[in-house]
């Protein structure tokens, strides 16, 4: 679902708008959910939403005096279905790894690993759907707090109360990108896709400022974002195979997985890099001084049409 302001909507009712749109996305996902194989996308669904939020509230964090509590809470609202999320996630990377080399794979490959990646995610849903009831916990939490978010006291006139919360942004997507490219760890990917996540999301609310090009912009740090997702997918997947003591029928099979989820990490990285060199190619100063010149473009668009 899009995050974008309406085209002369006003700034902080939109982004409040925007807030309470994606608390509703994730109580309507749990709504929806009638069965288990429903509540796992919900999960994802609640997941993604939260996210959104928390890329709003860094676009006004200046601007909010409990900011720090506030991202806290959505933070870790999401946190007790984390571990059901990375249950359906490594089978969904074991099936795109497994379509990816079909050629050279016969049809049952590393069924192995998938039927205990499955058990292992059905004793998770019995704990979390039905034993710990946590979709019915964080459908109260999103409830109650839809109520307060329009009278949140934050007040935004112009671009350059915007400023700071994009170039901080941006400049730590940056410092990721940096330490990607140095010391290549998973766990520096990772934190970096968190800051690209957070970019493309802001780059969505500010669609306006110049649709054609922000639309475009904001796919590429999608696909940055999505080659480093998928990395850490498969960092996630191995860890789960090796700490569910899951193995494949043979060592050759165990050495194939291992072998091809390693070469699919290699090229994502390198892909990840040569794309993040291009998104992070202006200094923050640059990059937030271009979209303040679309800014006074729609202003001026805006005053002429009214």
């Amino acid at each position: 679902m899009s995050l974008q302001l309406g085209h002369d909507e006003e700034f902080n009712d939109g982004l409040k708008r925007l807030v309470v749109l994606q608390c509703q996305v994730a109580i309507d996902a749990i709504d929806r959910a009638g069965n288990d194989e429903e509540r796992h996308a919900a999960v994802h669904d609640i997941r993604k939403a939260l996210k959104k939020v928390r890329a709003c509230l860094r676009l006004v964090r200046d601007h909010i005096d409990d900011y720090r509590d506030l991202n806290a809470y959505f933070r870790d609202l999401a946190r007790p279905v984390s571990d059901i999320r990375d249950a359906t996630a490594n089978l969904e990377t074991l099936d795109k790894l497994r379509a990816r080399y079909a050629g050279t794979l016969r049809d049952d490959a590393f069924s192995s690993i998938r039927d205990g990646l499955v058990a292992h995610r059905a004793v998770l849903a019995e704990r979390d759907f039905r034993g710990d009831d946590k979709l019915g916990f964080i459908r109260r939490e999103l409830s109650a707090k839809l109520a307060e978010i329009p009278g949140w006291p934050w007040h935004v006139a112009d671009f350059e109360d915007l400023r700071p919360g994009i170039e901080r942004v941006y400049r730590r997507g940056c410092r990721g990108l940096m330490r990607s490219r140095n010391g290549g760890s998973l766990h520096d990917f990772h934190q970096w896709r968190k800051r690209v996540k957070y970019l493309r999301y802001q780059i969505d609310v500010l669609n306006r400022l110049w649709p054609e090009y922000m639309t475009t912009l904001e796919d590429e740090y999608h696909r940055l974002s999505d080659d480093i997702g998928e990395l850490h997918d498969l960092d996630v997947l191995a860890q789960s195979v090796e700490a569910l003591g899951i193995e494949c029928p043979g060592a050759d099979h165990s050495r194939l997985f291992r072998t091809l989820l390693a070469e699919r990490q290699r090229q994502l990285a390198e892909s990840a890099l040569l794309q993040g060199s291009r998104c992070y190619l202006a200094s923050p100063r640059e990059f937030s001084d271009a979209l303040e010149g679309y800014w006074r473009t729609w202003e001026q668009a805006v005053q002429s049409t009214s």
